[in-house]
């Protein structure tokens, strides 16, 4: 199983992104009860965990976003 980093919300986004597919694919491919199944789904739950407590930390200030300059 691949590991989890999730640092930033466009990295936990575009993480979300990536894993996806296979989630599906192996939905589609497997029986539910499978344990790939299970697996694959596990990592964008996962994500989106860590997502919503990066997010929870950013609005209560727990945490900043990096400051990107302007063009």
């Amino acid at each position: 199983m691949r590991a989890i980093i999730c640092s930033t919300l466009p990295t936990c986004s575009a993480g979300l992104a990536h894993c996806v597919l296979p989630t599906g694919e192996a939905l589609l491919s497997a029986e539910p009860s499978d344990p790939i199944v299970h697996a694959e789904w596990y990592r964008p739950a996962q994500l989106i965990d860590d997502y919503t407590d990066l997010a929870n930390a950013v609005a209560r200030r727990a945490r900043r976003l990096p400051i990107t300059p302007m063009p």
